[in-house]
């Protein structure tokens, strides 16, 4: 009796054996579909200046890290960002993408200049409340190229974007754009590019009056640019009208191209200065304002 007990044994710790294994298989199959379906929560895709995503759930700063690595973006939220959300993209614009992420919350679009003149989305400033952790979304390239000086240029923006967040909610508009105007000329060309995008997007009508002067009276060509893509962003007939008497006014035949270049993004309200601009001594400024010419009467 005692034998037959015996041999029976092994063969209950090999079933047992088996039925752990069956539930270790099961429990590592659940898992790794668990797994699979979190990495495929989020697919985003940028072709061109055209994003695709499909996200049936995800937390917010996984989107928005997806977007930023995969648009060249840096984004700085002052604060932690949370929240979950879902979204079908077919094809929109970078811009677009981000004020759908963003819609509830205060942001700025900062661009920066290229070299046909034009302007592309470089970084995304999201204000938070106070004194709030700072946190940065973007790829490794991103930040080597922006990041010269990381503690100086990173506590310089940091101080820059609270005291925007403030003034921004205590609705002091011309406290803004006046400390807006003062950093201009700062030394530090990421907050230069946050100063002409504030600008461009301000509520305040001396805003205009503000570029306006750059544009025609700024010794640096860079800045002068960089002022003229704003007021292209402002809009209005006003900026039209800046824009076209600095190309008459400009002397520098770089920024003449470059202040034509941005007029041709106006469209038909420019095509007199464009026109004009084709008679230019200089033979470069005049072959661009030919192009640009041919661009806005095609478009129109």
């Amino acid at each position: 009796m005692t034998r037959s007990r015996l041999r029976r044994w092994p063969s209950l710790e090999l079933l047992l054996l088996a039925v752990v294994a069956v539930l270790t298989f099961a429990t590592s199959v659940v898992a790794n579909d668990s797994d699979m379906k979190s990495r495929t929560q989020i697919s985003v895709i940028v072709e061109g200046a055209r994003v695709y995503a499909e996200v049936p759930g995800a937390n917010l700063s996984e989107v928005l890290k997806a977007l930023a690595d995969k648009a060249g973006l840096h984004i700085v939220w002052g604060g932690s960002p949370s929240g979950t959300v879902a979204l079908q993209w077919r094809g929109i614009t970078v811009e677009d993408a981000v004020h759908d992420l963003l819609r509830t919350k205060d942001h700025l679009l900062v661009y920066e200049s290229t070299a046909s003149g034009g302007s592309i989305l470089a970084e995304v400033w999201v204000f938070g409340e106070g004194d709030e952790p700072v946190t940065e979304f973007g790829g490794e390239n991103v930040a080597r190229r922006e990041r010269a000086e990381e503690d100086t240029l990173t506590a310089a923006r940091r101080e820059l974007m609270q005291l925007v967040a403030e003034l921004r909610q205590k609705g002091d508009v011309a406290q803004l754009t006046r400390r807006l105007r003062e950093r201009i000329h700062d030394p530090d060309l990421q907050i230069r590019k946050f100063v002409f995008s504030a600008l461009a997007e301000s509520l305040d009508p001396s805003a205009t009056d503000i570029l306006a002067h750059v544009v025609r009276d700024d010794p640096d060509p860079r800045l002068r640019r960089m002022a003229a893509s704003a007021l292209r962003k402002r809009g209005g007939a006003e900026s039209v009208a800046v824009l076209a008497r600095a190309v008459s006014e400009e002397q520098d035949p770089e920024v003449r191209q470059a202040l034509l270049k941005t007029l041709g993004r106006v469209g038909e309200a420019a095509e007199s200065t464009l026109s004009d601009a084709t008679n230019d001594p200089d033979p470069t400024v005049a072959r661009t304002a030919r192009r640009v010419l041919r661009r806005v009467m095609d478009r129109d």
